[in-house]
């Protein structure tokens, strides 16, 4: 029968023929290796249910926007800086409903939902700080191909793979909003009138380079 040796608050299972009378002076080269092993095991096994809960948030956030795209237009920039507001304010009527049992609660010391209420404002916090600044990573929602995936996606986290990632932030999503929006009357004659500035700047300076080279070669001639 295979013997226990206990390491720490860890119970090993010794090999075969292998007494645990042997094991169990701490400094052993058996006992080291065997601690070596549980500490890999340990930790092979925190990095897996570090990676399944990743994938567990992002499968949430997928399933978010597939349910709250809108139907009935196409995703340009302007409408996926809607989307990406609402949801990071998705939470805000639990919030609100929060603070309203907390007022009529009063001031007690222990407030109700206080643990939730303190998650859902990080969570929002990091959220506003990542869509200002790197972007909220989504599937390629500028590519049809991508939303009509994301729209038949069954939720299953295996295909997540699938996907084409991309960050969108507030900046990127501005600007292409600008780039893709007519110019306003206003501005379509602030631009010709930069042009015509430019254009009379140019010809003044041509002028001017003209003048000056006519009066180079009659300096010369007189010479």
């Amino acid at each position: 029968m295979n013997d226990h040796l206990f390491i720490g608050s860890v119970t090993v299972k010794t090999k075969k023929g292998v007494s645990a009378a042997s094991l169990s002076h701490p400094n052993s080269r058996k006992v080291q290796q065997l601690t070596k092993q549980v500490k890999k095991d340990a930790a092979r096994k925190k990095a897996k249910m570090l990676h399944q809960m990743k994938l567990n948030l992002v499968g949430e956030k997928f399933l978010w926007f597939r349910d709250n795209l809108p139907q009935d237009k196409a995703l340009d920039h302007d409408v996926i800086a809607s989307v990406i507001t609402q949801y990071i304010r998705r939470f805000d009527e639990e919030l609100e409903q929060i603070a309203l049992k907390h007022s009529i609660g009063g001031q007690r010391k222990n407030r109700q939902h206080a643990s939730r209420e303190d998650v859902i404002k990080l969570t929002k916090l990091q959220e506003e700080k990542e869509f200002e600044t790197a972007g909220i990573e989504l599937p390629n929602l500028l590519e049809p191909s991508q939303v009509e995936m994301l729209r038949k996606w069954n939720g299953e986290l295996r295909f997540l793979q699938n996907f084409k990632l991309r960050r969108f932030s507030q900046q990127f999503l501005k600007k292409g909003s600008a780039k893709s929006r007519p110019a306003s009357p206003v501005e379509t004659r602030e631009s010709n009138n930069t042009i015509k500035t430019s254009q009379s700047h140019n010809k003044d300076n041509k002028t001017i380079s003209d003048s000056v080279e006519s009066m180079e070669t009659d300096v010369g001639e007189n010479k």
